[in-house]
């Protein structure tokens, strides 16, 4: 896996590079999706068992390729964007104000070592844009929860749904999958708190553990999260998106920012301060790219949306890459 996965980032950069070409930023359609050509990545990488989906777009002249456009991917960290779209489209309806409180409390506390809320930050408040910030740009699971419970879950999968775009599956907060992953060990993890199963799973903080499984604590060594992480990709269907699905969504926001919908705008624009991973955030004087990433055991999914110009927020190019391989690593 390792070797996929040193691999992986430098097929992007290839991708991004196949787009920087400057462009016009002009209102024309592009070819459908199904009128691209084979990417052949898979080959490409030679890698037994390594499963990747892929469209890379020029949006001006509709060149460009495609791999396993309609195979459902779980993506980790990737939905995180449906949820700042369907925040903003909330703010911007006026269904909700962006002068909310939203506090930060010990329930949603995660205990992730990259998180930006930690527990010394319990008891603070934060705006909604404070914190699609956090779940953006420091892809903050415990933001995404509060925005989520805020708004509302179904709201959230509603908004989804009304893109009318099929392929993508229902998301729910990253505590409730580090639970459900927990569970395939013990099934009594189902009646633990979602923040007290994600403090476990993360940081193997046992506090409060007692009043679920009395004297005799669990013991999840972290050899099992392997098993634990196939078990839960192998049987849930949430957190998922077909490459497909992620560029139709790209191209409607486009699509809606041409005629100035804030929602859209401000949903590409919060990409753009995306902390890269594994791609330059950009290649001066040619083109930025505003993205977002995930990561789990044995899945790595990327996905880019380029810029010709910064006066102009309207994407010209498209880079998605998602990929699964079998032989997870802890």
């Amino acid at each position: 896996m390792h070797r996929a996965q040193h691999r992986i980032p430098c097929l992007m950069m290839g991708l991004l590079l196949l787009l920087v070409a400057p462009v016009l930023i002009q209102a024309q359609e592009v070819s459908p999706l199904d009128d691209l050509a084979d990417c052949g990545y898979s080959d490409l990488l030679d890698e037994p068992g390594l499963s990747l989906g892929a469209v890379v777009l020029n949006i001006q002249n509709g060149q460009g390729c495609a791999e396993n456009l309609d195979q459902s991917f779980h993506v980790a960290s990737v939905p995180k964007i449906f949820v700042a779209g369907a925040v903003y489209e909330a703010l911007s309806n006026g269904s909700r104000s962006p002068d909310e409180r939203i506090t930060f409390t010990e329930p949603y506390w995660m205990g992730g070592r990259t998180d930006c809320l930690t527990e010394s930050f319990i008891g603070q408040w934060y705006t909604p844009q404070r914190l699609i910030e956090f779940m953006i740009n420091c892809s903050d699971n415990a933001a995404t929860w509060l925005l989520m419970d805020w708004l509302g879950r179904e709201q959230v999968n509603a908004y989804v749904e009304s893109l009318g775009i099929p392929g993508i599956g229902r998301i729910i907060p990253y505590a409730e999958v580090d639970r459900a992953k927990l569970a395939f060990a013990d099934s009594r993890w189902e009646e633990v708190p979602a923040g007290m199963a994600s403090r476990y799973y993360r940081a193997r903080i046992s506090n409060g553990l007692s009043t679920y499984f009395g004297s005799s604590l669990p013991d999840v060594d972290r050899s099992e999260y392997i098993s634990l992480n196939q078990q839960y990709f192998d049987s849930y269907r949430t957190n998922t998106i077909t490459p497909r699905a992620m560029a139709q969504y790209f191209l409607l926001l486009r699509q809606r920012a041409l005629t100035g919908d804030p929602a859209a705008i401000n949903t590409l624009d919060v990409m753009l301060y995306t902390q890269r991973l594994y791609s330059v955030q950009d290649v001066p004087g040619t083109v930025y790219i505003g993205g977002k990433n995930g990561f789990d055991r044995g899945l790595l999914a990327e996905v880019s949306v380029l810029y010709s110009t910064l006066l102009q927020r309207i994407p010209s190019g498209i880079v998605i890459v998602f990929g699964r391989y079998p032989e997870l690593t802890p």
